[in-house]
Formats: C-alpha cells, sequence, structure tokens
C-alpha cells in the first residue's frame, strides 16, 4: 500500500497505547474490510505531526478481494487525514522496510516576515533572512557515509548502527518557501529534523559552515541545534 497522511492528527506511525496512529487506524480499517485481524508494517516510524505523501506499507492476506476493491473499501472507511493512494500484489519476499533501498524526505520553510495561515500547519515559519549559499556549503559535508551520533535524538535506547548514508541534499527556493530535500539509505530518530534545524542555524548566521565537520565529529547530540518542529517534514518517497 501507498498511503499519504496528515501527521497532525495523529501521533506517530506506530500503534501506541491509549493515543490515535496511522498504524492503527489502517489496521482497523483493514480488519473491516477482510474480516479478520491484520497486522502492517511500514516502510518507516513517522513521528507525530510529521506527514507522509507516500508512505509504503505491507501486509498478508488469503482474501480473495482484488487490490482495486481493497482500494476503493479503504478510502470509503478510512478516517480524515488517511487516504491510501495505491494498492498492489507484491512479492512474497516484499517487506516494506528491509526492501528498502533508499528513503526520501523533504522539510519545507516559510521564510517570511509573517506568519502563513493556510501553511501554518504544513510549514516550518521563520521569519528571519537564511542565506542558501551558507546552507547549501554546510550540507555538503552531511554527504557521504558517515556516524550521525550528532544528528540523532535517542531518549531509550543506544542506537545500534548510527552510520548512515546520506546521497543527496538539495536546498531550493521558490518564493518565501525554502524546501529540503534529503535522499539516505537510512535516518536515525528525528535525524532530518536535527540536520535541518542545524542547517538553519547556518543560515541565520549562528553557526559557521565549516562546524558541521566538527559537529560529525564529536558524536554527541548535545553538539547540533534543536531539532526543526515536525510540521515541516515530509516524507516524499520510498525508493526500492
Amino acid at each position: 500500500m501507498e498511503l499519504e497522511y496528515d501527521g497532525l492528527l495523529f501521533s506517530g506511525w506506530q500503534t501506541q497505547n491509549n493515543a490515535p496512529t496511522i498504524q492503527d487506524a489502517v489496521e482497523k480499517t483493514l480488519e473491516r474490510i477482510l474480516s479478520r485481524k491484520v497486522r502492517i508494517c511500514g516502510s518507516g516510524r513517522t513521528d507525530a505531526g510529521v506527514h507522509a505523501r507516500a508512505q509504503i506499507a505491507n501486509f498478508f492476506t488469503d482474501s480473495a478481494l482484488s487490490c482495486d476493491k481493497i482500494l476503493k473499501a479503504l478510502n470509503s472507511w478510512l478516517p480524515e487525514g488517511i487516504s491510501a493512494r495505491k494498492v498492489a500484489e507484491g512479492d512474497s519476499g516484499f517487506h516494506s522496510r528491509y526492501s528498502a533501498k533508499f528513503k526520501h524526505y523533504r522539510y519545507i520553510i516559510y521564510n517570511g516576515k509573517t506568519p502563513p495561515a493556510l501553511q501554518r500547519n504544513r510549514v516550518w515559519f521563520v521569519p528571519c533572512p537564511l542565506e542558501i549559499k551558507k546552507m547549501e556549503k554546510a550540507a555538503v559535508c552531511l554527504l557521504g557515509r558517515h556516524d550521525f551520533s550528532s544528528f540523532g535524538v535517542n531518549p531509550r535506547r543506544k542506537v545500534k548502527n548510527p552510520v548512515k548514508t546520506i546521497l543527496c541534499i538539495k536546498i531550493k527556493k521558490s518564493g518565501p518557501n525554502i524546501r529540503f530535500d534529503v535522499i539516505g539509505d537510512g535516518f536515525l530518530y528525528k535525524m532530518v529534523r536535527s540536520i535541518i534545524g542545524t542547517l538553519v542555524d547556518v543560515g541565520r548566521g549562528k553557526r559557521k559552515t565549516d562546524e558541521i565537520k566538527k559537529i560529525l565529529s564529536m558524536k554527541n547530540r548535545m553538539n547540533a541545534s534543536p531539532i526543526a518542529p515536525p510540521q515541516g517534514l515530509y516524507l516524499h518517497k520510498v525508493i526500492y
């Protein structure tokens, strides 16, 4: 399944006690459609407030219903804020998380003098001027394979493998909107938002462009900037 959702309406992807999540909503809807309990696996766990344009999830079923009928039923019964864009039969060995090669996240900043009314829950409003070239220069330091411990936020457990590869960080300004596209083979908890928060500090002159290399080498989250808020982040695409 390819799912699109508004993260502000849910407490993240993963099932939680006493909190509405995307996983719970989709599983309950599939149970209603297929008349049996279904467990779905997502390509990744988006946090509370984070949106998705193309979250991929898979499940197993012996139902005789066609993919088209499941798709129509999902969009009839899913709660507000979740849409199923595609449903297709996959190979038995496909795993939405472990079969993924890269993930593409997009972050959007509204860089205007006054806060946007219509985009307020879809962007991070940053009123101060941001220097794009400085942010681009700093972003180059993050490309390649590195230990990203300084950009991971893990409140409960030690990360097994903090080494990740970032293929691309593109920054594009269109009017008041600044779009960051980040593609990598994996991301630590809140890593993208931590990177964006640090790049924004470079753009506003609070950090120098060459500080990024030092932050990486320190392998300590305390050396990076505060994380960017969730409403500007989108899981844009999963690449298999």
